[in-house]
């Protein structure tokens, strides 16, 4: 078992002043008949419309198109994640989530506006910055708990003159709730196959205080997610070529190649025509010690391996321990403060906090990227391997080996991450004018833990091969 530990964290000082135009809202009235009419159902206490497309919004005062997203639509879509909900939204693609895969998956969840990666859009809280998960700087959007956001503005154009370079592709700006009294929600969902079970719990509760000048919001999540394995679904089954994967014990023949005459009779007894595998081919050993190969063709395979033929030229394997769906359990907690010292001044203090574990299951590791070199004196050589090597044209030259150490099983990450952000500042306005100003600082930590099991040590292997006896 290996364990890998990243660490991230930060302390971040920010001052912002801006002026704010105000833009008042024109109605279109429609007046049908005389004015007396109008006073008449007036003084009668009927109901007066206002009509217009001049009312003032954000989208309409920004220089990019922003999208709002309010929590209603959050929840419709009955997904349990934030990043599940906003992958529904055409200018986001899919980043790291519930459905990424292999053992490079973290566990993280990521947004990715406009294909550009999660690296180059921007992701704030109520127009904060937020605690980055990792190294690159990359924002984990489960360390939110879903029940405190309410509204979503999402900048799909470039606002890197305004934010940064961090913000090419856009920005997600996730603005709070204003809760009054306490909340609890529950969901439970499951698949139509009856699988991959989600299950979360979340409790908030907002509070106004001090005739309406402080309020709080406090709040909590607990979510558990089952995993769905690659093999439980029939359209993962079917793929041609998901992964190309490197049969057990595998001989590159290379420039030391086998005669062509010693590669047609070996092969002639199984049905292949003289001139069908080439010499420089790979060759494999099947279960029953007869040798196959996926030189040009693919050739008197016969081990019960769920391998599939692309096009009969090579052996491909559909990944059998990855996950469809990785499993996740996660706690969160956020708080927030605020009081107004005046009518012109704010004070806040904000704090958040995440702990969840995730799973990241790959086939047994391969050895693709060095090979081993195996003497010819080694005693697990099949004869029928060796009546090849002997027709080399240097028959005493070690051969190269590659293979999945199938018999380690899989490779089995376990991610351990913990964020924390506290946040304390203040804001206003000048007087009566319309310039505002905001102060806030903010200290920030995120460690990943991982630990690693079925990772194989090349160095030793290769002792092993090298051994006398073939390392038995």
């Amino acid at each position: 078992m290996r364990v890998f530990r990243t660490t991230v964290s930060g302390i971040a000082l920010s001052i912002a002043a801006g002026a704010a135009t105000s833009i008042s809202a024109h109605a279109q009235e429609a007046v049908d008949g005389g004015s007396e009419t109008q006073s008449e159902d007036t003084a009668a206490g009927g109901d007066i419309v206002v009509t217009g497309s001049r009312i003032a919004r954000r989208d309409f005062q920004a220089s990019s198109p922003i999208v709002t997203v309010d929590s209603s639509a959050v929840a419709s879509t009955g997904r349990v994640t934030l990043e599940d909900s906003l992958n529904q939204l055409p200018q986001f693609s899919a980043g790291s989530g519930a459905y990424s895969s292999g053992i490079n998956a973290t566990g993280q969840a990521t947004l990715n506006l406009r294909g550009l990666g999660a690296s180059r859009n921007l992701v704030l809280l109520d127009g904060r910055r937020l605690q980055p998960a990792n190294s690159q700087q990359v924002v984990d959007i489960n360390i939110l708990p879903k029940n405190v956001v309410g509204d979503i503005e999402v900048i799909s154009g470039g606002a890197s003159a305004v934010y940064g370079s961090d913000a090419v592709s856009g920005v997600v700006n996730f603005k709070l709730r204003k809760l009054d009294g306490l909340e609890i929600t529950a969901q439970n969902s499951i698949a139509e196959q009856g699988d991959g079970g989600v299950r979360d719990i979340s409790a908030a509760y907002g509070k106004e205080f001090a005739e309406g000048r402080g309020h709080l919001l406090v709040a909590g999540s607990y979510s558990d997610r089952d995993p769905v394995g690659v093999t439980d679904r029939a359209f993962y089954r079917r793929s041609q070529g998901v992964a190309s994967t490197i049969p057990e014990a595998f001989f590159n023949g290379g420039a030391n190649a086998p005669s062509q005459a010693a590669v047609n009779a070996l092969f002639l007894p199984y049905g292949v025509p003289a001139g069908s595998v080439i010499p420089a081919g790979g060759f494999g050993v099947n279960d029953d010690g007869t040798l196959f190969t996926t030189g040009r063709g693919v050739y008197n395979y016969r081990n019960n391996t769920p391998y599939v033929y692309n096009n009969g030229t090579a052996l491909l394997s559909l990944p059998q321990y990855v996950y469809a769906q990785m499993p996740l359990e996660r706690v969160s907690g956020f708080g927030k403060l605020s009081f107004d010292v005046s009518p012109a001044v704010t004070l806040f203090v904000q704090g958040i906090y995440t702990d969840y574990t995730s799973i990241t299951p790959g086939d047994p590791a391969p050895n693709s990227g060095w090979q081993l070199s195996m003497p010819v004196t080694n005693p697990f050589i099949p004869a029928s391997l060796r009546t090849l090597l002997a027709s080399r044209s240097n028959p005493n030259a070690p051969i190269s080996l590659q293979k999945r150490y199938s018999e380690v099983g899989p490779r089995i990450t376990t991610h351990d991450s913990r964020t924390y952000q506290l946040l304390a500042g203040a804001s206003g306005r000048f007087g009566a004018s319309d310039i505002t100003w905001d102060l806030s600082a903010s200290h920030g930590n995120s460690r990943i833990d991982d630990r690693l099991k079925g990772a194989v040590f090349a160095s030793r292997v290769q002792q092993l091969v090298r051994a006398g006896g073939g390392g038995a």
